[in-house]
């Protein structure tokens, strides 16, 4: 099977026939908004106040609920709002611009939320389900560059 790639970085198995996969670990989430959101929507104070909120949805999630624990449970919240997209980036810029709350990876707010300009709400109770793997041929004899490159995603990612 000739491939064009070294290594697939994804949530879930891609189609292509032959491959393994290699657990990078959880992908971790924050609710956030805008202080200016909250100032004029209301800062939701439990996760199913969410219902009556604007909130902006990833296409990447699937499903429009966010998970969150209550005692030892998963409850899903179903949320609904003027905006879903495949991109983090305009996500966190409508967000800044008080359109609304996100459900966001961390890493991609980590200086907004550091500089205040995103405030995280439910950091006790918001679940982060969603898992990253490496996904690379079953070859027996990898090529180095390709085993190094994996346990390099491994190493960083673990350290975050």
């Amino acid at each position: 099977m000739p491939n064009h790639f070294d290594v697939i970085i994804a949530g879930q198995k891609p189609s292509p026939p032959g491959l393994t996969g290699r657990d990078l670990g959880e992908v971790r989430h924050v609710i956030c908004g805008a202080p200016d959101y909250f100032r004029r929507a209301g800062r939701p104070k439990e996760p199913k106040d969410l219902r009556e909120h604007n909130c902006l949805t990833s296409q990447f999630s699937g499903a429009k609920e966010w998970p969150f624990k209550a005692a030892a449970r998963t409850v899903p919240v179903a949320v609904k709002g003027s905006l879903s997209s495949n991109s983090h980036a305009a996500l966190a810029q409508m967000a800044l611009q008080g359109c609304g709350i996100i459900r966001i990876p961390r890493y991609a707010v980590r200086a907004e939320l550091k500089s205040k300009a995103l405030e995280a709400i439910f950091e006790g109770v918001a679940l982060s389900p969603e898992r990253m793997f490496a996904y690379f041929s079953k070859a027996k004899l990898l090529p180095a560059k390709t085993t190094e490159f994996v346990q390099f995603l491994q190493s960083t990612l673990a350290t975050r």
